[in-house]
């Protein structure tokens, strides 16, 4: 697949280049990748990356499209932070499941000269072991996406009515959801003082938190979470 675009040298003249860049085969899972070569290097380049995935604008055949993005200073005086997230590269999906992911960034690899120092990405253990299984990246989890998962929780345990109408308990839960903002050195110390203080009502939510973030107790230590808090 080829496209027509704009030289990247300049002036009006058009030019044609490949657009799709892998393609996995004719077979059930079949993955694809595209990018425009400018975009690839900058991605080589570039030692943070931001991934992420959606599932409303997939052709059939797929189930999800997942966007590689870089940080990218507008401004050619690094002393001027004029930044963005510009999109580098684009993957086709048949599924969410982790070898689909280590396959994909594996075709990846096989597309850039260096892979990335950290991934921002969301709370999804196949593509976290697909980025660790490729590349020695450490992880730093979006905020967005922690934050939707706090208010699934909240909902499947029947506390967002009473959150969106009782003050007191709406305080208490942003008081939770700031602890990603605190050092993970303090997160324990932070949960504890939490925990006894906020009402009743929402200490199964702690409790799942403690159990996916930051590690339930076993006797006189805590095991591993589901999504370790240093993301390493």
């Amino acid at each position: 697949m080829r496209i027509e675009v704009r030289d990247p040298n300049g002036g009006n003249q058009r030019i044609t280049e490949d657009f799709l860049r892998a393609d996995s085969g004719k077979e059930n899972n079949r993955i694809l990748i595209f990018a425009r070569s400018g975009l690839l290097n900058l991605l080589s380049n570039s030692s943070i990356w931001h991934m992420d995935g959606t599932f409303d604008v997939v052709p059939q055949l797929w189930s999800q499209l997942l966007t590689i993005n870089v940080e990218w200073n507008e401004s050619a005086n690094p002393a001027q932070n004029n930044r963005h997230t510009l999109p580098c590269a684009f993957a086709l999906l048949p599924n969410k499941e982790e070898v689909t992911y280590k396959r994909c960034f594996h075709m990846l690899d096989n597309l850039i000269d260096q892979g990335p120092n950290k991934v921002h990405c969301d709370f999804e253990i196949g593509m976290h072991n697909g980025i660790r299984g490729t590349w020695k990246s450490d992880l730093e989890f979006c905020y967005f996406h922690l934050s939707q998962s706090f208010q699934n929780r909240i909902k499947k345990l029947n506390l967002a009515d009473a959150i969106s109408k009782e003050e007191s308990l709406s305080i208490q839960f942003k008081m939770i959801k700031a602890l990603a903002f605190i050092p993970v050195d303090d997160v324990i110390i932070g949960f504890q003082l939490l925990y006894d203080y906020v009402d009743d009502r929402l200490h199964e939510f702690l409790a799942y938190l403690e159990t996916n973030y930051i590690g339930a107790r076993s006797g006189s230590r805590r095991v591993n979470p589901r999504y370790p808090m240093s993301g390493r």
